[in-house]
């Protein structure tokens, strides 16, 4: 499953998370400015061409306004990993992990990023990130916001 370039769109990136560390290890701590070197650490090395496919995709979102109508809807509330720490060193042992707020899937830095430039934003606490889409009050804002695009065309 990791080598899914759907992945890759999940990646920590260094505009967002800064100096943040995310993985810790008793040798070494990496932030997002460190993907490639843990990908490489970890015997992952492919994962970083995965990554630079997408990341110019994904890079910009951290810091522009697409210049399209964004209408932002997520979950919040929903324990989510936010920092995994390999106590021994060694990544085939299972780490630590400490939980953050997010849904599920997505951290709550994430899932904020594009408060900033969206037109609407709506948090859905205690709603996962696939759990959401089940979520009546998302559909009629979905609907809605269809509609309008339909009515101004």
């Amino acid at each position: 499953q990791r080598s899914y370039e759907s992945n890759a769109w999940l990646i920590p990136d260094a505009a967002t998370y800064g100096d943040q560390v995310l993985v810790s290890t008793s040798e070494r701590n990496y932030t997002a400015s460190d993907v490639d070197d843990f990908m490489s650490d970890i015997g992952f090395a492919v994962g970083s061409k995965i990554r630079a496919r997408v990341s110019n995709l994904t890079g910009p979102l951290a810091s522009a306004d697409p210049g399209v109508p964004v209408f932002c809807y997520y979950g919040t509330g929903v324990d989510t990993e936010e920092f995994y720490e390999y106590k021994s060193g060694n990544f085939d042992d299972e780490p630590e992990i400490t939980m953050g707020d997010g849904d599920g899937t997505l951290n709550l830095a994430s899932l904020r990023l594009c408060n900033s430039f969206a037109r609407e934003v709506k948090e859905f606490p205690g709603e996962t990130h696939s759990g959401l889409l089940d979520n009546t009050d998302l559909q009629a804002l979905v609907v809605s916001v269809a509609t309008i695009a339909e009515n101004t065309h």
